[in-house]
């Protein structure tokens, strides 16, 4: 159950990756914007529960494709937009997201602390903060990444995602049955046709399944 889960994260982080590089190489382009939410709706798609990209496949990409830069790659570009333009929180957040994905966390985790400071009712950066916490696993860094996920639920796009995200941070800490609680309660909430209904009911399945003996 342990791995099986690590393996899904890591297939989700990917997807993840795959959407960032789609999104910053279109952001790169754009001229600089004092509006927030622009960026925000885009990149925050891969984080409201839709199905991530399949990563294998077997079927090669169509010949002529055009390839994908990688995230390595853009960044320089994304570190002269953020110091061209420090006002814009979107390329900001963008930023830190992308130094999450190629494994500067420490990068990461400064850019978020600085813009939930300037930002304290920002859901979008109180979610990304949770999430590039969680990827850590330190139990200090667990309970912070809740509690930002419970800010972020104020802003009711992200509302159902943060809950959902706050029963894996109970699962980590080895409550299963508040895991439970948080899905069960959410999940009663949701209206019948909410496309989020889905990953709730897989996760309570989940935890009805034994754990399979060594």
């Amino acid at each position: 159950m342990f791995v099986e889960k690590r393996l899904r994260r890591a297939w989700l982080w990917a997807s993840l990756a795959i959407g960032l590089v789609a999104v910053a190489g279109v952001w790169l382009a754009r001229k600089p914007a004092d509006g927030l939410g622009e960026l925000s709706a885009g990149v925050m798609a891969g984080l409201k529960g839709q199905a991530p990209m399949p990563m294998d496949s077997g079927h090669p990409p169509p010949t002529g494709a055009p390839q994908l830069p990688s995230l390595n790659d853009l960044l320089p570009g994304l570190e002269a937009k953020v110091a061209a333009n420090p006002r814009d929180v979107d390329s900001r957040l963008l930023l830190a997201q992308t130094y999450a994905e190629v494994g500067q966390r420490d990068k990461a985790l400064k850019n978020l602390k600085q813009l939930r400071a300037e930002q304290p009712g920002n859901g979008h950066v109180a979610f990304v903060s949770a999430t590039v916490l969680m990827a850590g696993g330190d139990p200090g860094e667990l309970r912070q990444a809740f509690d930002l996920l419970e800010q972020s639920r104020k802003q009711p796009a992200l509302s159902s995602m943060a809950r959902l995200q706050q029963g894996e941070i109970r699962l980590r800490q080895g409550d299963a049955a508040g895991a439970r609680t948080l899905w069960q309660n959410e999940l009663r909430q949701l209206a019948p046709d909410d496309r989020h209904r889905g990953l709730f009911e897989a996760e309570l399945a989940k935890l009805n399944v034994p754990t399979p003996k060594n």
